[in-house]
């Protein structure tokens, strides 16, 4: 961590090729070359036109759609775990959507539960601390690199076919399928479940739990907030949207004047990169000169700060840049990825559930605006489904999380997502077959 050169070397080399990808031309087209993560841009005084399955929300397959997905993330907000890949394949195997469409609405409806588990969070403070739960500081490290990841992912829509995205929606279902069955039987185990637990450690049902560890007392809310350390955390996610709404987009031209056949257009679409790239270089400046402080042996560690060393922050940029990707890929969000990385530094978890809930809501956030920018947001939907996952992920937090709660009974609603993320696998997979080989 000593040599943050090679760190400003390697950003600089992720920027050059970050921004190449997303400008990169499609091939085989027969129309001008444009520049950008929409190979071409239809006219500006084109109205917007939804697709025509999506036009009413009467149809029986719409209704049941939009009521599954609601069903997903009240569960999943009240089992405390990231349901964004089960909304992806409810939106694919009910709407009928393709993954390029159904990802950008899975993404909205995303955001619109970050929303409220942001505000719900925001006042909280740790028991006998003047300090908020979330980290402000921390989260200003891990923010650019989140943001680029984020908008990265994003862009892997526009340059993939279908039947690839399809693989590796599947490949990720399976992948937390997996891991959200061993949280169940871990967090049943401790709930005293017969079915999760070995013959000797066997506890019974109704013993105290410590699944609801991070929400059950271990915070009380409060009125003064850091509104410096909030500032600077949303200006540089306002200043990277600005950036990115430079290039225009599929409702607007960019205010710039700069054509996508432009070469300028490059630069352009370099910029948000850029700006995220020197942000995160002193930031990690920062970082390697609170490491040599905290070294001294007569350092005392402030109640608000965190103990970094060498080992615990060397691969962090990385970790946090595919944590984005991912999250921009599949409207995700990484929630469940972005607690595992803060586990590592000790915070409480009550702090890691806040602080996780908060990079969601900055990942897909910066995924749902180049979705919009570049006309793969279906806003017809949006505007509905956004709502609905800030009122489904309120009703979880607040009454679903209380009764699970007191019925000792999380492990039923994590084994009932597992569930859903491995059943989904099975007509995804029967869907993919029968698109590539044709029966």
């Amino acid at each position: 961590m000593g040599r943050p050169g090679d760190l400003a070397r390697g950003l600089a080399m992720l920027t050059l090729g970050a921004a190449l990808t997303v400008a990169q031309p499609p091939q085989g087209e027969e129309d001008p070359v444009k520049f950008g993560p929409v190979p071409t841009f239809p006219p500006q005084g084109e109205p917007y036109e939804p697709r025509e399955v999506l036009r009413s929300m009467e149809k029986p397959h719409q209704l049941l759609g939009i009521l599954l997905a609601a069903l997903v993330v009240l569960i999943a907000s009240g089992a405390k775990i990231g349901g964004g890949a089960v909304i992806d394949a409810v939106y694919i195997l009910v709407l009928k959507l393709g993954p390029d469409e159904a990802i950008p609405l899975a993404s909205i409806t995303v955001f619109g539960g970050a929303v409220c588990d942001f505000f719900l969070n925001l006042w909280k403070k740790p028991i006998n601390s003047n300090f908020p739960l979330i980290n402000w500081d921390f989260m200003l490290m891990m923010q650019p690199m989140l943001l680029m990841g984020a908008a990265f992912g994003a862009s892997m829509i526009s340059w993939f076919s279908t039947w690839l995205l399809t693989i590796a929606l599947i490949v990720y279902l399976v992948y937390v399928g997996k891991k959200a069955f061993k949280k169940a039987r871990a967090v049943g185990h401790e709930e005293g479940w017969r079915w999760c637990s070995s013959g000797e450690t066997m506890s019974l049902l109704g013993a105290p739990s410590m699944s609801f560890q991070d929400d059950d007392g271990s915070f009380q809310y409060k009125s003064g907030l850091p509104w410096r350390k909030l500032g600077i955390n949303f200006g540089i996610f306002t200043a990277t949207v600005l950036l990115t709404a430079l290039q225009g987009g599929n409702y607007f031209p960019s205010p710039l004047g700069i054509p996508p056949t432009s070469f300028f257009f490059l630069i352009v679409s370099m910029l948000p990169f850029i700006f995220l790239s020197v942000v995160s270089h002193y930031q990690m400046k920062d970082v390697v000169a609170t490491i040599q402080r905290q070294q001294n042996p007569r350092f005392i560690l402030a109640p608000d700060e965190v103990q970094l060393s060498p080992d615990s922050v060397r691969k962090m940029p990385l970790r946090l840049l595919g944590i984005g990707a991912i999250g921009g890929a599949f409207g995700v969000g990484g929630e469940g990825a972005t607690s595992g990385l803060l586990r590592g530094f000790n915070f409480t978890p009550a702090a890691v559930s806040a602080m996780s809930a908060t990079a969601v809501f900055f990942v897909s956030g910066m995924a749902s605006f180049d979705f919009f920018l570049w006309g793969k947001l279906d806003l017809n939907l949006a505007k509905f489904l956004m709502p609905l996952g800030f009122m489904m992920t309120l009703l979880g937090r607040l009454c679903l999380i209380k009764i699970v709660r007191k019925a000792k009974s999380r492990a039923l609603l994590l084994f009932a997502i597992a569930a859903a993320m491995f059943i989904s696998i099975l007509p995804l997979s029967f869907m993919e077959l029968r698109a590539v080989f044709g029966f």
